[in-house]
């Protein structure tokens, strides 16, 4: 009796069908994978910022004045400029980045504000001298473009996963305490409103803490 040779056409069915189950399950967890990978990578990104602006404090190369005034640096971090919060500098982007600072912080020898912003800030003023800071000490800028692909899926937005933008400051408070802070949101978020940001995001902050 001659062997039979191939498949029935029964059987190729159940290997299609367990094929189908098996990417059924696998894609999205693979997907899952992938994207924890970009977090962890814009996470990793973001701290190299801060990290960087902490030693420039003790280095001498950034200077906050304790003057009973709350100021500070900061740099916006964007996947591309439809995504971006649409507050905090985003206005001036330099390709997916922002760099800024408020009036009379020191970064140098340039004191910043030296011919006067409104009410002390300016929010849309790209700060050249605080991108040659971080530059200067090792951040590679193209590294700045963040990577997350959020998931906004869900109808509550507090369900929402991931970030559109990721925001670092170092700045000094009042009564003189010292305070770094990183954090995220989505290109729906009004961050220039602290409320509305609570309201719908909850807590968006990645890390945040005081030192003297």
């Amino acid at each position: 009796m001659r062997k039979k040779l191939g498949f029935t056409l029964i059987e190729m069915m159940v290997v299609i069908m367990i094929i189908g189950l098996l990417a059924a399950v696998g894609v999205p967890a693979i997907a899952n994978a992938v994207e924890r990978t970009r977090r962890g990578v814009d996470y990793y990104n973001a701290k190299l910022v801060m990290n960087t602006l902490e030693r420039a404090l003790d280095t001498g190369e950034l200077y906050l004045e304790d003057d009973n005034q709350e100021k500070g640096i900061w740099v916006l971090m964007c996947r591309d400029q439809k995504t971006c919060t649409k507050n905090y500098g985003s206005g001036n982007l330099k390709g997916v980045y922002f760099c800024g600072a408020e009036k009379n912080v020191v970064i140098g020898n340039t004191t910043t504000g030296a011919s006067g912003w409104n009410a002390g800030r300016d929010w849309n003023k790209f700060n050249t001298n605080v991108e040659k800071l971080i530059s200067g000490n090792g951040v590679n800028l193209a590294s700045l473009k963040v990577t997350s692909h959020p998931d906004k899926s869900s109808k509550n937005r507090a369900e929402w996963t991931g970030w559109d933008w990721i925001a670092v400051q170092v700045s000094r408070e009042k009564d003189g305490t010292m305070r770094s802070q990183m954090w995220s949101g989505f290109s729906e978020d009004d961050i220039g409103n602290t409320r509305s940001r609570t309201k719908d995001r909850g807590n968006t902050y990645i890390e945040k803490y005081y030192w003297k």
